[in-house]
């Protein structure tokens, strides 16, 4: 196996399954081609998968991707260390859903932890399990960077356009979810009365209501395709 650049990983067999299928290059022109298994019994290590990241630009790092059998510290971190003292990764990354509530955060924003807690540190008494939390607080440095990151330049700061409200809408429908009772619903039709957006794609063509249900014409599929698919 080559020299590991990035060694990520997960809590949960969900974060797992969509971090391997998120960077497989399906249709795009970046990823990777072909995640390969790793499981050395004698290394007494997780089992990994690994695979050769192409980016956009061409530049090619390899990556090891690993999910310890069980949540929390106790599971985690051994396996980790573990993985880490065997493949020696530049950068070592842990993806997953952050606890995010949908009404609050979307895909692609950064959440910063001013304060993490080992939750699960404590002991059993005959009463129940008694908690020890421990914190682990960030870097001074690190968390007055943050503060005094300017984000006005960004593309995605700012409130929601109409068009961008308009492919979140058709997005929640080809993707299966009602977007009248999501979370993020509110996000994105924050200032903007709902039933006037909903009518407004409907007379566009690209949505039909049947009954408390809203969905996609053919044109209204070929067009959250066309952005999906670019």
């Amino acid at each position: 196996m080559h020299p590991v650049s990035i060694l990520i990983v997960t809590a949960l067999k969900e974060e797992f399954e969509a971090a391997r299928d998120a960077a497989l290059i399906g249709q795009k022109s970046y990823g990777v081609t072909r995640w390969d298994d790793n499981d050395d019994k004698e290394a007494n290590t997780a089992p990994f998968i690994s695979g050769e990241y192409i980016g956009a630009s061409g530049a090619r790092l390899n990556i090891a991707l690993a999910r310890p059998p069980r949540m929390g510290t106790p599971s985690t971190a051994p396996i980790t260390a573990a993985l880490v003292e065997r493949l020696k990764p530049y950068c070592l990354a842990m993806c997953g859903v952050c606890a995010g509530n949908p009404s609050d955060v979307v895909l692609g924003d950064v959440i910063i932890a001013e304060m993490t807690y080992f939750y699960d540190e404590g002991k059993r008494t005959a009463a129940g399990f008694e908690g020890d939390q421990r914190q682990s607080p960030m870097l001074q440095s690190w968390l007055q960077s943050a503060q005094d990151l300017d984000i006005s330049d960004l593309p995605s700061y700012g409130e929601v356009s109409e068009e961008e409200a308009k492919i979140w809408l058709m997005d929640r429908i080809y993707m299966g979810e009602d977007p009248r009772t999501h979370f993020a619903r509110q996000r994105y039709f924050p200032h903007r009365p709902w039933p006037e957006r909903v009518k407004q794609c409907e007379v566009e063509g690209f949505v039909v209501r049947n009954g408390l249900k809203l969905e996609l014409t053919p044109l209204g599929t070929n067009y959250i395709e066309e952005i999906k698919f670019f």
